[in-house]
């Protein structure tokens, strides 16, 4: 069944309710168990966020799911720009808790579920659906550790955005919005 909102679907299958309660019982502990991060501790949350959400923007503007190979904008960077946004995004919790611990149980939870769930269950779909074209970029393109220079024979395509109203990215955009604003809050208005 298709749903007209894309983080919808998120909930048809029940692992996927699990992944998103958590991510959402850990932002709630860290904003409401946590003390009010430093001035500097929010701004570096804040400035991980807003990386994050660039690199989600530039590379939900170029994937086309399932019509073709990405890899082109960040692509031609990066495998999974959309992880790598997600990374900064730990990175930027970790910052708003306060405590390094925190920030550093966050990535390693992220790096391991997805470096050894995600990614090669993505990389041998991806392999099946375009062959030796997308082996010979994942040769030479890394999955989270960016190229100095573009992928040589990456495609020559601008960013679009019927494509990224089509990849829901704009919900991520709201989420980071909110989360920014309840920081902020919590930092220079609530609680000091």
């Amino acid at each position: 069944m298709q749903h007209s909102l894309g983080i919808i679907r998120k909930f048809e299958r029940p692992i996927e309710v699990l992944k998103v309660l958590f991510a959402w019982f850990v932002l709630a502990a860290i904003l409401i168990g946590s003390s009010p991060p430093t001035s500097r501790e929010f701004w570096l949350g804040s400035a991980s966020f807003a990386v994050a959400q660039f690199i989600r923007v530039w590379a939900a503007g170029h994937l086309t799911r399932g019509k073709a190979l990405t890899t082109s904008g960040p692509y031609a960077y990066v495998r999974d720009p959309l992880y790598v946004g997600r990374l900064f995004w730990v990175l930027g919790l970790g910052f708003y808790s306060g405590q390094p611990w925190v920030g550093v149980v966050l990535i390693v939870i992220f790096l391991w579920f997805y470096c050894t769930k995600k990614i090669p269950k993505e990389m041998k779909n991806l392999e099946a659906a375009y062959g030796d074209p997308y082996r010979i970029y994942s040769a030479q393109v890394k999955s989270l550790l960016p190229r100095l220079c573009p992928y040589p024979e990456r495609a020559n395509r601008r960013w679009q955005w019927v494509i990224f109203q089509q990849n829901k990215e704009i919900w991520a955009v709201v989420i980071v919005a909110v989360v920014i604003a309840s920081f902020w809050a919590k930092t220079f208005y609530f609680l000091n």
